[in-house]
């Protein structure tokens, strides 16, 4: 117990390091682009108990375990105007050092028309992001488990490019004999290394704390994260108001909706589970819906859904998440174990 104690003070002093960065000045934003179709289907949830579904591993590395030993994924997401993203994984334990997770995430601006500031064309360029993710493993005992990913981050757009390092660190915890649990992540710790400029930033720092519960007597299971411990404020300050009153010269005092702002850092996903081959999927994101749907017609913005498959040796999820009316996005990830052939 004492070792697990120790561990959760690193995970806090870590994160209370890392609180000097300001939000709205990192880079390499698309590692926040959820990685997987699952995921993407509950809103950015991630639930947090160990199953042989690498969906989930992806994004918290103390998932990573002997289950999806030899395990296969890939997944591709057409994302808006064109861009395009996605990520490929594998698997591999060792009984000693634990269990592995080596991937790659890419995202895909696509073309761009090169012109003067005078207006004349003088060709084309592209635009591209991608992360290379080790991640490792490993169950402490029954309930308690640990993990980690490193990543080395390359960015480039047009002549301009940039190099990053980064880590995440988690930490995973069942309560025995429940099918209750919880996650405390710290994602995209790191730094540029060179940037586009002569000014660098940090990564998209992030402090996650995810509780997930399964219904005993029901096909249920519910997940709730609560995201971006580590900025306090989340709420939109509209630049154009005015901050001073004219007449008087006085400072307008900010009205604080304190209701608000919690539900920007919650991030509700659902889980239907009828059988072993067949999952049905909800998530409901507030800040995306809050921010980016109209005051008028917000439509199904901020709301996700989804389902998993498995046919025959494969396991195919999709996922829809409505960001906004002009319309969403569509995930597909296929995932296999490759002893199954």
């Amino acid at each position: 117990m004492r070792n697990k104690l120790f561990v959760l003070f690193v995970f806090f002093s870590l994160a209370k390091v890392s609180f000097s960065q300001p939000g709205g000045k990192s880079t390499f934003d698309f590692l926040n682009i959820p990685q997987t179709a699952r995921i993407s289907s509950l809103g950015g949830a991630i639930p947090i108990f160990h199953d042989a579904d690498i969906n989930i591993a992806v994004a918290n590395p103390s998932l990573i375990n002997e289950a999806i030993n030899n395990n296969l994924v890939l997944n591709f997401l057409n994302y808006y105007a064109g861009v395009k993203s996605g990520y490929a994984g594998y698997s591999k334990t060792y009984q000693k050092s634990g269990s592995f997770l080596a991937g790659m995430q890419f995202i895909n601006y696509g073309k761009f028309i090169s012109a003067e500031p005078t207006g004349e064309i003088t060709g084309t360029f592209s635009a591209g992001e991608y992360a290379f993710n080790l991640g490792w493993g490993k169950k402490i005992d029954s309930s308690f488990s640990l993990g980690t990913n490193l990543k080395s981050i390359y960015s480039y757009f047009e002549k301009y490019n940039s190099f990053g390092l980064g880590i995440d660190l988690a930490a995973n915890y069942v309560v025995p004999k429940s099918n209750f649990g919880f996650s405390i992540l710290l994602k995209n710790m790191g730094y540029q290394l060179t940037s586009y400029t002569q000014n660098r930033s940090g990564l998209p720092f992030n402090v996650q704390f995810v509780v997930s519960k399964k219904l005993l007597h029901a096909p249920l299971q519910f997940t709730l994260l609560a995201n971006n411990l580590n900025k306090l404020d989340l709420g939109f300050k509209d630049p154009s108001l005015p901050t001073v009153n004219p007449i008087t010269g006085e400072p307008i005092p900010v009205k604080n909706n304190y209701f608000d702002n919690v539900m920007r850092h919650l991030i509700f996903g659902a889980e239907i589970l009828p059988g072993k081959n067949v999952q049905l999927r909800i998530g409901y994101n507030y800040m995306i819906r809050k921010d980016l749907s109209p005051e008028a017609r917000s439509g199904i913005s901020g709301f996700s859904f989804g389902f998993g498959l498995r046919v025959s040796k494969f396991n195919i999820s999709y996922a829809r998440a409505a960001y906004h009316l002009s319309g969403a996005t569509n995930g597909i990830t296929i995932a296999t174990n490759l002893s199954s052939f």
